[in-house]
């Protein structure tokens, strides 16, 4: 509903249109010190800390991993989850956070959530290792494109 309102307000008012959207709140599950490191090292990663609201929805895909059944319940798993990240399969991938990272971290673990909860994959355009199907697939269900990243989801 929230959103359907943004939207009116959006056609009535230019300058709204302007502004971020606030981001829903969704339930979290509690998120150990070593997952909420998990996860501002995957989102440094992934995301280079060149913009935030990159970081941001590269946090909320992993987040709605969590929530949704096809994936591991726990920050952890889904982040551990073989060749889902491939920062993860780097050898230097949680050296060094950014400070946006991890406040992008405590902000989704608390709740906050930047894209909708179908949205379950990223890829870089420029960098993927996906090919074939898969790509296709992925780029067919993409419903954002960032600076950095594209976020799908296959359910629509």
């Amino acid at each position: 509903m929230r959103t359907f309102a943004a939207a009116a307000l959006c056609l009535t008012t230019l300058a709204a249109c302007a502004q971020p959207a606030e981001p829903e709140v969704a339930p979290a599950p509690a998120l150990s010190p070593g997952a909420l490191d998990s996860l501002t090292a995957l989102i440094t990663a992934e995301s280079y800390c060149t913009d935030t609201l990159d970081l941001r929805r590269v946090a909320t895909v992993v987040a709605n991993r969590v929530a949704d059944p096809r994936f591991p319940d726990t920050y952890a798993a889904v982040i551990g989850d073989p060749h889902q990240f491939p920062s993860v399969l780097r050898d230097d991938w949680a050296q060094e956070y950014c400070a946006a990272a991890r406040a992008v971290a405590r902000e989704v673990a608390a709740g906050a959530r930047y894209l909708e909860a179908d949205v379950l994959y990223f890829f870089r355009p420029d960098h993927t290792g996906a090919s074939g199907e898969w790509l296709r697939r992925l780029e067919d269900g993409t419903v954002v494109r960032g600076e950095h990243h594209h976020f799908a989801s296959l359910d629509r």
